[in-house]
């Protein structure tokens, strides 16, 4: 086993260049990778306009029911907001501002940097799993209710309701 040592991560002094087309020109953009604080402010950013709403339930109070309130229009600009910061963030040149890249570079510019700082970052393989698995859920919710209740048994029903509870408290 060997010993993990700072001189063997690169950490935010990792650099690569990103590539971008302006007409029939190529031009690069020198990137490095989010630090943990860095990518933890950009999902405060990304999930600014979601609300959970938890109250107690139940004759004795100890179930707890929550709520999720988003306003779509409003995480759509959320999500705008936050791939800005990351690339001004992770673009190493610091006249790349948030405004600056808002006002000067195309859409398509802004989401390549921002999906490469994101796996430069290690970031993108884990939201990556996470879409696939909202993928997952979206499917299963598009069945109708009387199919889904007729494919399982009430048991079956039971421990499935048990599992969203969970994986949702985990959330």
């Amino acid at each position: 086993m060997n010993k993990l040592t700072t001189a063997l991560l690169a950490g935010k002094k990792y650099r690569e260049f990103y590539e971008i087309r302006v007409d029939e020109e190529i031009y690069q953009i020198e990137i490095r990778p989010l630090t943990h604080i860095e990518k933890a402010e950009v999902q405060a950013v990304e999930t600014a306009s979601i609300k959970m709403n938890s109250k107690n339930v139940g004759t004795s109070g100890r179930m707890s029911s929550q709520e999720m309130e988003m306003n779509t229009a409003d995480v759509i600009r959320d999500s705008a907001k936050a791939e800005l910061k990351a690339v001004a963030l992770g673009t190493v040149d610091p006249e790349w501002t948030e405004d600056m890249i808002d006002q000067l570079w195309k859409a398509e510019w802004i989401e390549g940097a921002y999906n490469r700082i994101l796996e430069i970052s290690g970031v993108a393989n884990k939201k990556k799993q996470q879409e696939s698995a909202s993928t997952q859920t979206e499917q299963e919710t598009a069945i109708p209710k009387e199919e889904q209740q007729e494919s399982t048994t009430p048991t079956e029903q039971t421990e499935q309701s048990e599992q969203n509870l969970n994986s949702f408290r985990q959330e």
